[in-house]
This record gives C-alpha cells, structure tokens and sequence, in this order.
C-alpha cells in the first residue's frame, strides 16, 4: 500500500514545497496524503474518517483566465495549484495546474471533493516549443485511431499552455462528474518508490506491462495490439521518455484495459535530453536507433505471432503517415516537430519492409 499510495503525489522539489506548506514531516506520505488527497489519480478520494464521499460536489468558484494565469505562475511556490480550500494530488515532476471544467466550457476551482477535470501544463524552459510538441503528439495518436487524451493549446497572459482532458473523469447521462480508477504500471506491478524504478532495468519493461494485460486486461487480444500501437507510435516521434509512470490501466465498469497515450512528446528535438529508452524495445536501448525489427521482436516477445505483429506495425505506420498533415493542421506550430516526425516513419515503414 505505501508504494500505492506514495505514488498518487508529486515528485521532487514540488512535493518538498508542498511538505513545508502543510508542516508534513519529510517523505510522511500518509500525513501528506491526509491534506492533499480529497482529489488524486483513477477513483481515489482520502478524507477523515468522520466524513464519507460524496457525489455532491461544492458550488464552483469560477476563474477568470488571468487569475488562471496568476497561479500558472505561482506554480513554482504552489504546486498543482494547492491552497487552503484546493487539495488535490497528482504525480509527476512537470509543473502543471489542475481546474475542473463546466458544462459551459468555464473553468472553475476544484474545492473540496469536486474532481478536477483538466490538467494545465506550462512551458518547460529551455524546451522551446513543448507545449505544442506534445498537443501535436497527442493529435497524431488521436488522428491516427490511439486512444488518446484529448489535448488542446490556450493561450493565458501572453502564455501558451497546453490544456489536457483527464481520462479518468467521465460525466454520466446527467452530467454528473465520476472518477473511473487508473494505476500506473508501476502501481499496478508494486515496483520500489525511488524514482529510478520508473524506468528499466530497474522498473517495468513493455513485457512486463504486456504480461500484466495478459493477467488482467478484460479483453487482453485486444489490448495486447493497443500496446502494440503504443510501441510503434513511440518510435515513430522518437519519446525516450515512456516509463512506468506513462503507462497505465484504467478501470472503467466493463473491466481493465490500457489506459489512453499521454505524456507524449518528441524527445528527439531537444539535444539535452538523453536519447536512453525509459523502456527498451526489442534489442534497441536509444530511440535513435530503434528500427521496425526491434519493435517486432518486442511484440513477439509477448506472444505475438510474426503474422499478427507485422499486421499491427504495417497498420499503426501507415495511419500515422496518413494522420501527420492533420495533425500539423491541428497545431501548425509544430511543423518542425511533424518533419522529424514524418521522416522517422518513412524510415520505419523502410526498415519493417527488410524486417518482414
């Protein structure tokens, strides 16, 4: 449980800031958890005891976007967006804000028990670019028929920010907002805390993830190829960063199955990011080198068959080769990003043609 639940708060220097601010002892994760966790990942709600949960949410307070710029800027020194009436958790090191949208598209504070809705996340420095480079990713896995979170860029104060829909909140035929549970593999497999077990050889391997859908997955053929589909896309934009922590499984009412992409972004296009896989693929350990062979022997180390795999990257490649002006007609500012991008596919519908 203690690896469970260390993994619902932010990483870092965030979750050292937030310790200070609500006079948690360092690394107590259960005190932490205790002012924070009326609203964290997939369904979990931690209240006192006295109180039980309800789906009679606090009346909304509305922000205005410059206030929602004020505390993008304010994420430095207050992470999530915490205060003394929004406590929440959500991991990660990136900054980000979490806001629950109306059905009127208006934005308001989550208080209370009310389930954030959207996930805010600011530009990186000296990453120039990233917003658009991961909304673009995320339309391309969208265009090209992943599953994947919807994801759009906003303006606020002069900032581009890019604005991103939680998979694990759904409204109901009333309106209604729900939490739909999700873990990540690596809450979902019970590796260590220490942030190094996010990745291999430490962490969880794509076999390892594939073996877990195998065991659980309500429809595991099924989810075995959107895996497949995960692997494909994640060379094809060259992200060295899929890990445990980007990888999920969601738990909606008809049984498990492998959460959407997110996290996604082209790694590639910043050299002062290390080129190592989070998870290797088949026998490559760099997306730089990753070749259409590497993701079959991959799949095949699942159980795939050769026939099946072949089938699944030949149709993944070629959708997003089909997707890519879309999506660069989604974002045009990621137009560089959707060269790189479109060249690295050409290469690995190259190397699947002497793969085959």
């Amino acid at each position: 449980p203690a690896r469970y639940l260390d993994r619902l708060l932010p990483e870092g220097n965030a979750r050292s800031l937030l310790e200070r601010q609500f006079r948690v002892p360092r690394s107590d994760t259960f005190h932490l958890l205790e002012a924070l966790g009326r609203d964290c990942a997939g369904a979990v709600v931690i209240i006192d005891a006295d109180e039980r949960p309800t789906e009679v949410f606090d009346p909304p307070r509305t922000v205005s976007d410059a206030e929602i710029h004020e505390r993008l800027r304010a994420l430095p020194t207050h992470p999530l967006g915490v205060d003394d009436r929004v406590r929440l958790s959500l991991a990660g090191m990136q900054a980000k804000l979490l806001l629950t949208q109306l059905s009127s598209g208006t934005f308001a504070l989550p208080t209370g028990t009310t389930p954030s809705t959207h996930i805010l996340k600011p530009g990186i420095t000296g990453f120039p670019g990233v917003c658009a480079n991961e909304c673009w990713c995320l339309r391309l896995a969208d265009r090209a028929g992943l599953s994947a979170s919807n994801a759009t860029l906003a303006t606020f104060g002069g900032e581009e920010v890019l604005v991103v829909q939680r998979y694990d909140r759904v409204a109901d035929d009333d309106g209604v907002l729900r939490r739909v549970h999700q873990e990540d593999a690596c809450q979902a497999l019970g590796v260590p805390i220490p942030s190094k077990y996010q990745y291999e050889p430490d962490g969880p391997s794509m076999r390892r993830i594939a073996a877990l859908l195998r065991r659980i997955a309500a429809d595991p053929a099924a989810d075995l190829d959107r895996l497949a589909e995960l692997t494909v896309f994640t060379a094809a934009i060259g992200n060295a960063d899929l890990h445990g922590r980007n990888v999920s499984v969601l738990y909606p009412s008809e049984g498990p199955r492998l959460a959407p992409v997110y996290d996604a972004v082209a790694t590639v296009m910043y050299d002062q990011v290390s080129p190592e896989l989070g998870m290797a693929i088949g026998d490559a350990r760099q997306v730089t080198s990753v070749s259409a062979h590497d993701v079959l022997t991959e799949m095949r180390a699942w159980g795939m068959s050769s026939r099946r795999s072949s089938r699944v990257v030949e149709r993944t490649l070629d959708r997003l080769h089909a997707s890519i002006d879309e999506a660069t007609s989604d974002v045009p500012a990621a137009a560089t990003v959707a060269d790189v991008v479109r060249d690295r596919v050409a290469l690995l519908q190259q190397t699947l043609r002497t793969a085959s």
